[in-house]
């Protein structure tokens, strides 16, 4: 009985030896995992200033202060008032630089010149377009809008404008118009067609042109036959 016991006492140290080593090589991969990311977090921070976006250069000189409003001076894009839903809703917005009147105590301003950046549209609050602004000169650049009406009902539309980090300073101006429901189109009624005679013969209809009588039919044929004296 003591060769078995000893068998069996030989075979539990194995399994605990294996185990131990086991547990040794587990320790030193996640050891070795961990250095690994710590390393990679460093080499991917070393990269960042190289890949990261050029800071943005700063504004130089005064800035021009600035208005959407229409060439008559009413507030906001100039748009058309009514428009059929489903057809095209077109606007401008005229960005003015009013630094001459708004800023003119300020005797930095300069001359005033047009806006330079980007519109954003929008329709009830919503964006729809975005697009850059066209030089008016002196002082104005304008942005045209033409996108489908949406649904009948009143619409707000909106111009924001960015000066984009340039000499400006933002604005924006809004204008309500009417989108009404497109008229129906009414349906011609048919006109029958106007009878056309025909030529009299042995089996004479209502259209024969005897019986319908001048224009169409023969005078003489038609006239009562008197008897002769």
């Amino acid at each position: 009985m003591k060769p078995v016991r000893l068998r069996h006492t030989q075979r539990g140290t194995g399994i605990v030896e294996y185990g131990l080593v086991l547990g040794a090589v587990a320790v030193l991969v996640i050891v070795g995992l961990n250095s690994l990311s710590g390393a990679q977090a460093g080499y991917f921070a070393s990269l960042e200033p190289s890949v990261a976006a050029p800071p943005a250069a700063p504004v130089s000189g005064p800035r021009h202060s600035t208005s959407v409003e229409q060439p008559s001076g009413t507030p906001g894009p100039q748009c058309t008032p009514t428009v059929v839903s489903g057809a095209q809703v077109n606007c401008t917005a005229f960005v003015h630089d009013t630094s001459a009147t708004a800023q003119a105590p300020a005797p930095d301003r300069g001359t005033p010149y047009p806006p330079t950046g980007q519109v954003t549209w929008s329709m009830n609050g919503t964006p729809v377009a975005c697009a850059g602004l066209t030089p008016v000169p002196p002082d104005t650049s304008k942005c045209p809008l033409s996108v489908p009406a949406p649904a009948p009902g009143s619409v707000t539309i909106t111009a924001a404008y960015d000066p984009q980090g340039t000499n400006f300073l933002a604005s924006a101006g809004q204008t309500t118009i009417a989108v009404v429901t497109p008229t129906p189109t009414s349906t011609p009624t048919p006109v029958p067609p106007t009878p056309t005679p025909t030529p009299c013969g042995s089996d004479d209809g209502p259209n024969c042109k005897s019986q319908l009588g001048p224009p169409w039919g023969d005078a003489q044929a038609s006239a009562p036959h008197l008897p002769a004296d």
